[in-house]
């Protein structure tokens, strides 16, 4: 008796799956050593991305361990330079320290023949208008500093005299190239006496009131102080003449050279009188 239709449909469903399920059966049994087909597909599919993403996370990895790296060194780099910025600094220190200690042993013990009392000092700064009218040293009223005392470099060189201001720890010193400044000097090999006074625009000094008739000054005669301004004591070098020049006035013009350097004057001794200045020397 022939089967209805949906009957034959429903037979034909059921052998169609049998059928591809035994094929699926088939697919997964091995042949002898070799993959099965379904396995083959499947590496043939998924191998090469794996190879991929193994690649790609390799690549990743490495840039990200490279950064790490780089990161440290640069770390380790600035820490280094600061530590290498640092030890620059204390170096110039230390050797600036010990510098001016040896600046002020060394003033100390040539301007000990002087036969007075003397506080050594450091130059901390100079006029801000004109550096070679005034400078500023590291003594002040409480250690004993007042005006019109002289002062000398490290070699017992005239450098000028203190005028005000004076503050407590800190005061002024005007020096010889100052137009303001005029110190009593006399000549050493000719013995004339005249009163030095700065010429501070061209850093040198002039010896006033030399008259046109006096033809006793040569060229490179040292000056020395007089002690006639009350001031300095007498026998201070103080520089040597540079020019002289003939005028029709009265008195000649004459230039003088000062000792002390500007640019090396780091350390200097401000004098004082006979007796020690504060119980120190």
């Amino acid at each position: 008796m022939p089967l209805a239709r949906p009957e034959r449909k429903k037979l034909l469903i059921v052998s169609g799956l049998i059928v591809f399920q035994l094929f699926l059966v088939s697919l997964q049994v091995p042949l002898g050593e070799r993959p099965s087909i379904l396995e083959r597909g499947v590496f043939l599919i998924l191998a090469p991305a794996g190879h991929a993403m193994r690649i790609l996370t390799g690549a990743a990895a490495g840039v990200w361990n490279r950064y790490l790296y780089l990161r440290g060194v640069e770390t380790q780099n600035q820490d280094m330079r600061d530590e290498l910025f640092h030890f620059r600094q204390e170096n110039f220190v230390l050797r600036q320290g010990l510098s001016r200690l040896q600046d002020r042993e060394a003033a100390a013990k040539l301007l000990a023949g002087l036969k007075r009392s003397f506080r050594v000092a450091s130059v901390i700064g100079v006029d801000a208008v004109n550096v070679r009218k005034s400078v500023l040293i590291d003594l002040g009223r409480a250690d004993g500093l007042v005006v019109n005392q002289p002062v000398v470099d490290g070699d017992g060189r005239l450098v000028g005299r203190t005028i005000e201001p004076i503050s407590r720890h800190e005061g002024t010193v005007e020096l010889i190239t100052s137009d303001g400044c005029n110190v009593g000097v006399i000549s050493v090999k000719s013995q004339v006496v005249g009163v030095l006074a700065g010429a501070p625009e061209q850093g040198m000094c002039r010896l006033k009131y030399i008259l046109s008739t006096n033809n006793n000054l040569e060229k490179d005669e040292e000056l020395i102080t007089s002690g006639f301004d009350k001031i300095c004591p007498p026998g201070i070098p103080v520089g040597r003449i540079l020019d002289i020049r003939e005028t029709s006035a009265l008195f000649r013009i004459v230039i003088v050279r000062p000792y002390f350097e500007l640019h090396r004057l780091t350390t200097v001794a401000v004098l004082a009188g006979e007796q020690p200045w504060n119980g120190e020397r």
